[in-house]
């Protein structure tokens, strides 16, 4: 699914993604309380984000869509724990085996549930792993970007979704999700700007602000 979700969905999706805070990584930053967010802010977008999946072929054996939509189900349904319990099995049984390689889809949908039970350190190391592991899919810079977002971490979330359109110039949903971490850092800036006695810096952060609560869905 290399299409951007909707507005709506983008919204409705990261205050659960947090999945689960939705979901989203931490490395040094705290997981952040999606109550504290604004109505705009990234827990709307992080989960719908991570819903995204690789459609890349990259050349590896892929799980059956059987179980695949089951496992997304079970993330779905709050059994993330489990999710994640029967995706490390099916990795490993991957390895034991002798196939080279690691699934995408598998370690993706591992992502996703990690974020989904709020452990998002693990879920950000699966994302940042993937970016190595195969460099020619977008996505999980654009997931690691929705994670850094959630933080507050502005400027690495841009980074992030540099680096997907880097990797596919058409990938849609980075460019727009870019463009709204744009928006974010204009309203930090102009709020800053505020703080330091600008006259008309509070008005335009009032101004972008209003914008980002207006995207339509």
């Amino acid at each position: 699914m290399t299409s951007r979700l909707s507005r709506g969905a983008l919204r409705a999706g990261l205050a659960a993604t947090l999945l689960a805070v939705g979901p989203a990584l931490a490395q040094t930053a705290p997981a952040v309380d999606p109550a504290a967010q604004e109505p705009y802010g990234w827990p709307w977008l992080v989960r719908a984000l991570d819903r995204l999946k690789p459609s890349t072929d990259t050349r590896l054996p892929e799980t059956s869509s059987e179980a695949v939509a089951r496992l997304e189900a079970m993330i779905g349904d709050g059994r993330a724990g489990a999710a994640v319990t029967e995706i490390d099995n099916r990795l490993r049984q991957r390895e034991a085996s002798g196939i080279s390689g690691v699934d995408a889809r598998l370690l993706f949908l591992k992502g996703r549930a990690l974020a989904a039970g709020n452990r998002l350190d693990e879920a950000a190391a699966v994302y940042q792993r993937m970016t190595t592991d195969f460099p020619e899919l977008p996505e999980p810079w654009n997931n690691l970007a929705a994670i850094h977002a959630a933080r507050g971490q502005l400027d690495r979330a841009a980074e992030a979704l540099r680096m997907a359109l880097l990797t596919n110039p058409r990938y849609g949903a980075a460019q727009a999700n870019l463009a709204d971490v744009y928006l974010m850092l204009a309203e930090r800036a102009y709020g800053d700007a505020a703080r330091l006695g600008e006259p008309q810096a509070a008005g335009m952060a009032t101004r972008t602000r209003e914008l980002l609560k207006g995207i339509s869905p």
